[in-house]
């Protein structure tokens, strides 16, 4: 972590440290005597580096497992559930292109088209051009994309039923906990 300070009329200072680490500073006033100075990258309740370090390893090691559930449930990519789920989950039966852009963002426009494509050619949405603005392409989710949906999250309930069915009571409370801990981490992003 970086910290960049600069006082009125003196050369700036820049300092690096480790997260979590807690930084002492002593300064010379301009009548002498020193000022101190406590930094806390995190606040009271700090963040030590293993800490994170563990939150990035489980990250890494759960992915796989999410991705082989959508695989093993579905022909689906994870991005073309994601763009079905925000139409059935979010209640629209269509987004406009630059709306998914937005949210799967940092996904390439180029790679966005191919996905919407192959949703296309399967027969579970529709892209149209809009008729007021010919520039905004419409995607509409088709019967069966929606039915295809919901068929996938069926499936995936019941095999992640088969695994978490293995946990504890109080293991399956933590876990939810967790989750929500979890998302409400990453609305900030």
């Amino acid at each position: 972590m970086s910290y960049h300070l600069c006082g009125q009329n003196a050369p700036p200072l820049s300092l690096r440290v480790k997260l979590g680490e807690v930084l002492e500073l002593l300064l010379e006033e301009r009548e002498g005597g020193w000022v101190r100075f406590h930094f806390r990258p995190f606040g009271e309740g700090e963040l030590r580096e293993d800490s994170l370090e563990a939150i990035f390893t489980g990250m890494r090691r759960v992915r796989p497992a999410f991705r082989k559930l959508f695989s093993l449930a579905s022909d689906l990519t994870d991005v073309e559930v994601v763009i079905l789920g925000k139409m059935v989950e979010g209640g629209v039966k269509e987004v406009s292109i630059k709306e998914l852009f937005d949210d799967l963002s940092p996904i390439r426009p180029s790679k966005l088209t191919q996905v919407t494509n192959r949703l296309e050619e399967r027969g579970l949405i529709k892209k149209e051009r809009d008729p007021r603005d010919r520039r905004r392409i419409k995607v509409i989710i088709t019967e069966k994309g929606y039915k295809e949906y919901e068929a996938l999250q069926e499936r995936m309930r019941s095999m992640l039923y088969g695994a978490v069915r293995t946990l504890s009571p109080q293991e399956i409370d933590t876990l939810v906990r967790s989750l929500e801990i979890w998302e409400r981490a990453l609305r900030t992003l």
